[in-house]
C-alpha cells in the first residue's frame, strides 16, 4: 500500500517499511474521500474491494513506462502489477484467515470498538464452550406454560425445529447457530457502511437474497461475516444477527429480558435453555403470537414470528407439529 500510494502521489513520501502507520491510515482515508468520494471513509483495504482495485488501476496508469526495482526489465509496470495482483489478493485473504483463527485464543481487551465497548467485551470467539446443548421435554412444557394456558408444548418444539433446521441451537464449533442480516445492520448503523461494505450493509429486497446467501452459506462463513461486521460496529452487528435454536434476532434483547445485546449474546452462547427462554420472551413481545399459538393458526404464527415476508414458514410449522404428533 505504501508503494502504491507513493506511485500515485509523488508527494506522499510514505516510508515503504510494511508498517501500518497512522500516516498510511490517514492516506487511505484521504484516497477514499477524494478519489472514491466515500462520505464516510473507513481506511480499510479489503481483498477485491473497491479501494485496492481503483488504487491499483491508478498506480498502473501513473507507473506505466516508469521503471521500478521489482519488475523485470522486459515487463511493463502495468503487466507486472496484473501478474502480482493474484498473489497479493491471496496474501490478503490469508492474512484475514490467520487473524480469524487467532481470535479463538487471543482476546483484545484494551482496544475500543466502534460499538462503544472494549473488544474483549464484544469480541466473538471462533469456538464456543456451551454448558448445555439440547433441551428436555420438560423444558418445552415449562416454556409453553410461561406463554400461557392452552398452548401445546409441541408447538414450541416445532418452532424450534423449523428455525434451527431440525438441529440443536449449536453448530459443530460449539457456537450458536446464527444468520447475519445485512439490512438490519444497515438500519442500526444509519446507512454508514452502504458504500464501503455493500455485502455487510444493504437494502432489504426479499427474504434470503443473494447477499444473505453469500454471508450465510454455512456457519463458518456466517461467523466470519459477523466478525467482519463487528469490526465496524459491534453492537449493531450483534443486533443484526439471529441466534440459536429459535433464531431470535439480537435487537430483541430487551423483550427477552436482557439489559443489552451483549448480555443477550452471552446467554445464547451458554446453552440451549437460554435460547429457549429467548423464544419465550420474543413470543410475549410479538403482537398476536400468543393468540396464534393458542388457536394453532400457523399462518398467523409465521406472520407474527417472521413478518409479512414469511414465505412457507406456516407450512413448515404445521408439518413439524404434525411430525411430532400434534393434532390440528
Amino acid at each position: 500500500m505504501q508503494h502504491l500510494f507513493n506511485l500515485v502521489d509523488g508527494n506522499a513520501a510514505l516510508p515503504e517499511n510494511g508498517h501500518c502507520s497512522p500516516a498510511l491510515v490517514a492516506r487511505i482515508a484521504r484516497f477514499q474521500r477524494d478519489v472514491l468520494h466515500y462520505p464516510h471513509p473507513d481506511s480499510r483495504v479489503d481483498p477485491n474491494g473497491r479501494t485496492i482495485q481503483v488504487l491499483l488501476a491508478n498506480a498502473s496508469r501513473k507507473g506505466a513506462g516508469r521503471r521500478t526495482p521489482t519488475p523485470s526489465t522486459d515487463t511493463s509496470w502495468s503487466q507486472w502489477a496484473a501478474s502480482k495482483w493474484s498473489s497479493l489478493s491471496q496474501a490478503m485473504e490469508g492474512a484475514w484467515s490467520s487473524l480469524f483463527a487467532e481470535r479463538s485464543t487471543v482476546r483484545r481487551v484494551n482496544s475500543p470498538t466502534p460499538g462503544g465497548r472494549s473488544a474483549g467485551a464484544g469480541a466473538v470467539p471462533t469456538r464456543g464452550n456451551p454448558t448445555q446443548i439440547g433441551v428436555t421435554d420438560q423444558d418445552y412444557v415449562n416454556a409453553a406454560a410461561q406463554l400461557g394456558s392452552g398452548i401445546d408444548p409441541l408447538l414450541v418444539r416445532a418452532c424450534a425445529q423449523v428455525e434451527s433446521g431440525g438441529k440443536s441451537g449449536f453448530g459443530p464449533a460449539g457456537l450458536p447457530i446464527i444468520a447475519y442480516e445485512g439490512h438490519w445492520f444497515q438500519k442500526y448503523t444509519h446507512h454508514h457502511y452502504d458504500e464501503t461494505h455493500p455485502l455487510l450493509s444493504y437494502r432489504y429486497k426479499k427474504k434470503a437474497g443473494w447477499q444473505w446467501q453469500k454471508n450465510n452459506k454455512d456457519q463458518t462463513t456466517a461467523w466470519k461475516t459477523l466478525n467482519e461486521a463487528m469490526e465496524l460496529n459491534a453492537a449493531a452487528a450483534l443486533k443484526a444477527t439471529s441466534w440459536g435454536m429459535c433464531q431470535v434476532m439480537g435487537f430483541n434483547y430487551e423483550s427477552c429480558g436482557y439489559k443489552d445485546v451483549f448480555a443477550f449474546v452471552e446467554a445464547m452462547k451458554q446453552g440451549s435453555l437460554g435460547q429457549l427462554q429467548a423464544f419465550v420472551g420474543y413470543c410475549k413481545g410479538r403482537p398476536g403470537m400468543i393468540a396464534a399459538l393458542r388457536r394453532k393458526d400457523f399462518a398467523a404464527m409465521a406472520y407474527a414470528y417472521n413478518g409479512k415476508d414469511y414465505g412457507d414458514y406456516d407450512k413448515r410449522f404445521e408439518r413439524a407439529y404434525k411430525r411430532l404428533g400434534g393434532k390440528v
